[in-house]
């Protein structure tokens, strides 16, 4: 009996820890993404040399944490809309059902057990109507 506490309390306390993960992996990508859109605000070629690079051993760094915990995250910005993705769009009502959608932004990422089908958290985007 006290074995199986024992294994019960740990797969509690894996589960949290899998949680905390997730939420830093969001508030991660958050910030990732912001500083990406001052990009195109610095006037300082050298910084924003550095900037630049920053963000991308920032992204590279984060996957590979991500990958070690066996999760890994899916940024679906720019894909059609559909339905069955692990996604929430926050504008919905803005469309009828007839119009072809675009996945403009992700505000947060789609979070998934590495190698798995198993989504853990799903993403939050904006939606936008598609070109014809």
């Amino acid at each position: 009996v006290n074995f199986y506490r024992k294994v019960n309390y740990m797969e509690r306390k894996v589960e949290e820890m899998q949680q905390g993960v997730v939420t830093m992996a969001v508030e991660a990508y958050r910030l990732n993404a912001f500083v990406k859109s001052l990009v195109p605000r610095i006037a300082d070629e050298r910084f924003l040399k550095r900037l630049t690079n920053q963000i991308a051993r920032f992204a590279q760094m984060f996957a590979e944490g991500l990958n070690t915990a066996g999760l890994e995250w899916i940024d679906v910005t720019g894909n059609e809309y559909d339905p069955g993705l692990p996604i929430e769009p926050i504008n919905m009502e803005e469309f009828t059902e007839n119009d072809e959608l675009i996945i403009e932004v992700m505000l947060e990422p789609v979070v998934k057990i590495k190698d798995s089908t198993e989504i853990i958290k799903k993403g939050i985007v904006v939606l936008g109507g598609k070109e014809k």
